[in-house]
């Protein structure tokens, strides 16, 4: 983030989403910035690659779905859906 006005307007338009959805670099994981934008509890989704145990544990303690998006394989990604718990695959995008 640049500056304070930057956090506050991200914030703004996190407020006014139906739905929040964070792509994330898991090496930023446990990193704190100057500003907090949102709470894990305004979050919908996170999506990543590779989710470490801890971030699968908040998300889920904090009912947000993640989806490890490695789809650098023949298979895709893996869903995980707080509510419902077990892993899922996710359909392949394929192109044409």
């Amino acid at each position: 983030m640049a500056d304070h006005s930057e956090a506050q307007l991200k914030a703004t338009v996190l407020g006014r989403a139906r739905r929040v959805v964070v792509p994330m670099d898991v090496s930023k994981l446990g990193i704190n910035d100057f500003a907090l934008v949102a709470p894990l509890d305004a979050v919908d989704m996170v999506i990543t690659v590779d989710a470490p145990p801890e971030l699968v544990e908040l998300c889920a303690e904090h009912g947000v779905e993640l989806v490890d998006a490695d789809v650098s394989g023949d298979e895709a990604g893996t869903h995980r859906d707080p509510v419902s718990g077990p892993t899922s695959r996710l359909p392949q995008a394929h192109s044409s």
